[in-house]
């Protein structure tokens, strides 16, 4: 016969997990026949034992299915945000592109611009004015 706290140990859970356990129909009505107490002690013998043990067994599955299934689920939101960040960085290097040959054509643009403006501010200017000594005396000169 053994003690709570000796199976505890062999299955890897709290003394306070199974004295939980063993409280709870149907395990507490089927464990009646297969404990006694000794002192303030529970002794449970090798039948007892089997039904603790197979009542912590039918536990763990469960919820290693459950932590399997979390781990499932998380992997496939990362797999899918992963995806959906490679797009996004695709998206932005061709934004980056579209920016980056809008800049060069504006700067075309810009300096064409301003080779019109000066043409135009040299076609716009009044003639040079002539001074009347250069009236005068120069006259001479363009006449011959």
């Amino acid at each position: 016969m053994k003690n709570i706290a000796d199976i505890a140990t062999e299955i890897g859970v709290s003394k306070q997990a199974i004295h939980q356990k063993i409280k709870r129909k149907p395990l507490s009505e089927s464990l009646r026949q297969f404990t006694s107490t000794d002192g303030n002690a529970i002794m449970v013998d090798e039948n007892g034992e089997q039904l603790i043990k197979s009542a912590f067994s039918k536990v763990k599955p469960t919820t290693i299915s459950t932590k399997d299934k979390l781990i499932d689920s998380l992997q496939k939101q990362v797999d899918s945000l992963t995806a959906e960040l490679q797009i996004e960085r695709e998206h932005s290097r061709e934004q980056s592109d579209k920016i980056a040959e809008l800049a060069e054509k504006f700067a075309q643009l810009t300096e064409n611009g301003q080779v019109l403006l000066r043409e135009q501010n040299l076609k716009s200017l009044p003639p040079a004015k002539i001074s009347l000594w250069d009236k005068l005396f120069k006259k001479n000169e363009r006449q011959n």
